[in-house]
């Protein structure tokens, strides 16, 4: 009990910042640039694993990127780039859409369920413990 007790639930107020409104073609374009962003991070690091895991014909990694490199060019690092691109742009575009679109819903729940004053007694019960109070507060201070 003491450790309830010493918890702080006070939560911004449910109405003053509004939620924003739902953007899902500007989360589908930042998942978008995201995806390809780390399609074009990691790409070069895969070619490199994916050279010395099928041959024989490498010392170790540096070798293996130097010799990709003055042998074959810089775009060598890029090669079959195009799909990685098309497939995790796609992925993480919805991954994006799809957490932001959580977070509303998650956001106007919450709100509705502090505003008819519910929490107060639900911090008694035996079911919830002190933790998920604080993820609450944790929450709306960042969603606020």
């Amino acid at each position: 009990m003491a450790e309830l007790e010493a918890i702080n639930l006070t939560l911004p107020s449910t109405s003053s910042t509004p939620i924003p409104p739902a953007s899902v073609g500007i989360d589908l374009l930042a998942g978008t640039i995201s995806g390809w962003a780390q399609v074009f991070t990691g790409q070069p690091f895969d070619i490199v694993k994916v050279r010395l895991q099928s041959s024989d014909n490498y010392k170790g990694t540096m070798d293996c990127a130097t010799r990709i490199l003055r042998e074959e060019g810089p775009t060598a690092f890029y090669k079959g780039t195009i799909m990685p691109l098309v497939g995790i742009g796609a992925c993480v575009s919805l991954q994006f859409a799809g957490l932001q679109a959580g977070k509303r819903a998650f956001t106007l729940v919450l709100r509705s369920f502090l505003s008819q004053g519910v929490a107060a007694d639900l911090r008694w019960s035996p079911f919830v413990n002190a933790s998920t109070f604080v993820v609450f507060e944790l929450t709306m201070r960042v969603l606020t």
